[in-house]
């Protein structure tokens, strides 16, 4: 059956494989060409494992020969990622709604956490960690937020979960016209942005510790931009953050915010899940990376939120770092893995240790080691979500 029906579609994949649309669109395309194929008379896992089948014919006939159609081998790559990392990031518990007590409690384990590992991220991002990890997503942020500003005068823009700056002195540098607020709930971080701004010469983008799930220092309808990369996923509550972005924004404003895909197609919070389960079992990170992009609830709240035009792309991220030490300083040294291992520290004092030596076995065994020492992670997903208030 699967055979039959791989050779009724492959003229179709093949068109939208190699058509000038989109990734997004023709990565939605073949998804509902599969669906339409075998959902009358297969299981959802068995149609997922039909595209998986699917692309390995197409593989073996040597018709995956395009450059973007590397992208699709994530589908091949079956669950084994999403497996190994439902321990530690798919735990229903993860995603289960806090209570205030609970929420308060997260937003200054996360102020705290951040804000204690300001010094080391600051250090990476000098290095090569940075620009290698975050320069594809920081560069279609800028492009998206460059055209959702066009004609107008003299823009305000506000970006939430700001860290180090970012995206925010990035899109100061690209409209000098505009005015930039770069917020963070960490101080250390806010410091950091503070001083990279200076250093870029940057004269219209200020820093500022903010909560973004509460902007109570910024008044109704006053943004015409705001952005979030990777923030909205460190809030309580995603639902009342959006609301209260929504509050903030200008009517015909554009919102442009992004959280990591789901456990099978992220390889850097593969070898995050690998550290954290052979090192810190049964804890928990302070952070679920992917629980609204497997939850399937993106648009919903979004919409609920009171924006419209919501639209979706999916952006691959590959995360090359110059060698295997640096990747294992960055993997204990984000403040997601550093705020576990700092706990686990106090019973057990060589928990860095083992914890780098889980990383370095991790990349070994995955084949991400390169020929010239660098640790490249293929695939990353990002999804990236606009909308108009």
């Amino acid at each position: 059956t699967i055979h039959h029906s791989t050779r009724s579609l492959s003229r179709q994949w093949r068109s939208a494989l190699t058509s000038p649309a989109p990734i997004a669109v023709a990565v939605h395309s073949c998804s509902l060409l599969s669906q339409r194929a075998f959902s009358h008379h297969h299981s959802v896992q068995d149609s997922k494992a039909c595209k998986v089948r699917f692309l390995c014919l197409l593989l073996a006939q040597d018709h995956l020969t395009h450059p973007r159609q590397t992208w699709y081998l994530i589908w091949a790559r079956q669950g084994a990622m999403a497996s190994s990392l439902k321990s530690i990031f798919a735990d229903p518990a993860m995603s289960a709604p806090l209570s205030s007590e609970e929420a308060a409690a997260l937003t200054a384990r996360n102020a705290s956490a951040w804000s204690a590992g300001s010094g080391k991220y600051r250090e990476m991002m000098d290095t090569n960690h940075g620009a290698q990890v975050m320069g594809v997503i920081l560069d279609r942020f800028v492009e998206l937020g460059v055209a959702g500003l066009e004609g107008i005068d003299a823009p305000r823009c506000l970006d939430i979960a700001s860290g180090p700056g970012e995206p925010a002195l990035s899109i100061a540098a690209a409209l000098p016209h505009a005015t930039v607020t770069a917020t963070d709930l960490a101080e250390g971080m806010v410091q950091i942005a503070r001083e990279r701004a200076q250093e870029q010469g940057l004269s219209n983008v200020k820093a500022e510790v903010a909560d973004g799930g509460s902007l109570s220092a910024f008044s109704d309808e006053s943004v015409d931009l705001l952005t979030a990369n990777m923030g909205i996923i460190f809030f309580a509550d995603a639902s009342k953050a959006l609301k209260e972005w929504h509050r903030v924004m200008k009517p015909g404003g554009r919102i442009i915010y992004s959280v990591w895909g789901g456990p099978d197609v992220t390889d850097m919070a593969g070898c995050f899940g690998s550290v954290m389960r052979a090192v810190a079992p049964g804890e928990r990170p302070m952070v679920n990376p992917h629980a609204l992009a497997v939850s399937g609830s993106l648009g919903t709240i979004t919409e609920q939120a009171g924006f419209s035009n919501v639209h979706f792309s999916e952006l691959n991220c590959p995360m090359r770092l110059e060698s295997v030490e640096a990747t294992t300083a960055a993997i204990t040294g984000n403040p997601v893995i550093t705020d576990v291992l700092d706990k686990v520290k106090l019973r057990n004092p060589k928990v860095y240790q083992e914890a780098k030596e889980e990383a370095v076995k991790y990349v070994k065994e995955k084949g991400f080691v390169q020929e010239d020492g660098s640790v490249l992670f293929p695939t990353n997903m990002a999804i990236i979500v606009t909308a108009t208030a």
